[in-house]
């Protein structure tokens, strides 16, 4: 069979109507497996609406030996912007620290005390937050975006690897409901200063104008526990307003 010529590949994008993006036809598989899992989440419609999410949650944090249980608020606007807001459980709320992500920048902010992130923590948040984009699905839609379809996990998982100029490869593995059931990347420990494979496992469900989204996340590093999240209450916006994004 003969490659696509470019003119040909140009001829096929042109044709495709304005606001629709081109599916290369040998990828149909991916895009289908896809679209059954916009459905599942919630719809193409709903997850249009509201790409921000906010909730409150609690979190355990292992590293370097200890672990630590915080608790807070997380506003995200995925995959640039974010505003996390967290303390130690029983901590008075003076002492929360809050995180901000806005593009490539990025800061925290402690007693009014502002501080920019060192470069290995920043490029660490970046990824964490593209995740999020991910989960929304409908980025996968990108034109920017390419999918390749992966072997099949030991536990049946179908797989595809996303590809993004500028970001990770991420691998998604969907279970037979079109469910989102795990990520894994490679990206960088702001700990060791390494890059190492982060494995990100999601279960459970909320539900919040119609999107169905996650109720538990744990990462851990190759097979390292590092942090396990509990979403107690969710919101979902059509943004995020806060002036600290400005």
């Amino acid at each position: 069979m003969r490659t696509p010529t470019l003119l040909v590949i140009w001829a096929l994008a042109v044709a495709t109507p304005v606001g629709q993006v081109f599916r290369a036809p040998e990828k149909a598989a991916e895009y289908a497996l896809i679209d059954r899992a916009i459905e599942a989440a919630g719809g193409t419609e709903a997850l249009k609406r509201s790409p921000a999410f906010v909730w409150k949650g609690e979190a355990q944090i292992h590293v370097q030996g200890r672990d630590l249980k915080i608790v807070g608020t997380w506003s995200i606007d995925p995959p640039d912007k974010a505003i996390v807001e967290t303390r130690l459980e029983g901590q008075a709320p003076e002492e929360t620290r809050t995180l901000v992500i806005n593009g490539k920048q990025g800061f925290s902010i402690v007693k009014e005390t502002r501080e920019q992130l060192a470069e290995e923590v920043l490029e660490n948040e970046r990824d964490e937050f593209y995740l999020y984009s991910l989960m929304r699905l409908l980025p996968l839609l990108d034109s920017a975006v390419r999918l390749a379809g992966q072997p099949k996990s030991e536990d049946g998982l179908d797989v595809i690897r996303v590809s993004r100029p500028e970001r990770p490869d991420v691998d998604l593995f969907f279970d037979a409901d079109a469910r989102l059931r795990r990520l894994s990347l490679e990206t960088l420990d702001p700990v060791t200063n390494t890059r190492r494979r982060q494995n990100v496992k999601l279960d459970g469900e909320l539900v919040s104008r119609g999107i169905r989204w996650f109720k538990n996340l744990t990462i851990t590093w190759e097979n390292e526990p590092y942090f396990e999240l509990t979403i107690l209450t969710l919101d979902v916006l059509p943004g995020l307003t806060d002036p600290r994004l400005r």
